[in-house]
């Protein structure tokens, strides 16, 4: 396992720098660095593939999804080839038992592919993103839940995710050009199916994301043959808040309905983590545009 590995590269997988940012930042910072670790957990890509369908446009949000895709592909399949135990020296404040693998940190995966995706294409600046990589990555150490190995483990494994986006991401577009209704909702339904298969490998606490991007994967085809939303981008000033304001309110209140329906099911994993993400992609993706589209606030109203 790598927290076995000796030399060098073993001072990775020792407590120390753990410790020492853990004496510096006392129990009182729990909060602060939990709230910094929302920045690369599943609940944080909700919301970016929502604002990118939203107020960007499909191509944004199915860059993402790729990405996205692919960081928990590789993240499950690096989990199972070198499962590596979490940090259990007596000395550390453990926030909370992650019964996951420990290498790579998914946190850190997840703020390469998603906040790196959005500056590839120049919506954020790459500053930011070596800002939030170094805010995740502190607070997964100051919260015990991965070594200094793990969190650069995880830089790594998303960086080198980045350029297999870059590079993947034209060539499926040219090829995705060719598809014909049905071809690309039977795709879709494909992917989506190995992606809620994919639960049976990893444990509840990630089914969410496999939901989530399930849930994604059927809608994007289905939206874009039977609604074509297109955001309206030439708004400016105070109508564009007013828009904006009023479409976050519709999809705020279908995903509050979908979330309040599935309380009594909290306690069942497999629907509280996996069919309730699904069904929220699903309204994220498919039901809010289609609303927005019924409500005239598509770029072309009339347009299909």
């Amino acid at each position: 396992m790598l927290g076995e590995i000796s030399g060098p590269l073993g001072a990775l997988w020792q407590p120390d720098l753990i410790l020492a940012i853990q004496r510096v930042f006392g129990p009182g910072w729990r909060l602060v660095f939990e709230a910094l670790s929302l920045l690369g957990g599943a609940q944080i890509t909700v919301v970016a593939v929502a604002w990118a369908r939203w107020f960007r446009g499909r191509e944004l949000a199915s860059r993402l999804l790729l990405a996205l895709f692919l960081g928990i592909a590789v993240d499950l399949l690096l989990w199972n080839l070198w499962p590596t135990p979490r940090p259990d020296d007596p000395r550390i404040r453990v926030a909370s038992k992650i019964p996951i693998s420990s290498f790579p940190s998914g946190h850190l995966v997840t703020v390469l592919t998603l906040w790196g995706t959005l500056a590839a294409v120049r919506v954020l600046s790459w500053v930011v993103v070596v800002a939030l990589a170094l805010l995740v990555g502190l607070s997964r150490l100051a919260l015990g839940a991965h070594y200094p190995g793990d969190i650069l483990g995880g830089v790594i494994v998303g960086a080198l995710l980045l350029g297999v986006v870059a590079w993947l991401w034209p060539r499926l577009r040219r090829a995705s050009a060719r598809w014909s209704w049905p071809g690309t909702a039977i795709a879709g339904s494909l992917v989506a199916v190995a992606a809620l298969a994919a639960a049976t490998l990893a444990p509840p606490a990630r089914w969410s994301l496999l939901g989530l991007l399930a849930g994604v994967i059927v809608a994007l085809p289905v939206e874009a043959r039977l609604v074509d939303f297109a955001p309206d981008r030439t708004q400016t000033g105070a109508a564009w808040w007013r828009r904006r304001g009023a479409m976050l309110a519709v999809g705020a209140a279908g995903f509050a309905a979908l979330a309040l329906g599935g309380t009594p099911f909290r306690e069942v994993p497999i629907v509280a983590n996996l069919v309730v993400p699904t069904l929220v992609a699903l309204w994220l993706m498919l039901g809010a545009p289609a609303t927005f589209h019924r409500l005239g606030w598509s770029r072309d109203p009339g347009h299909r």
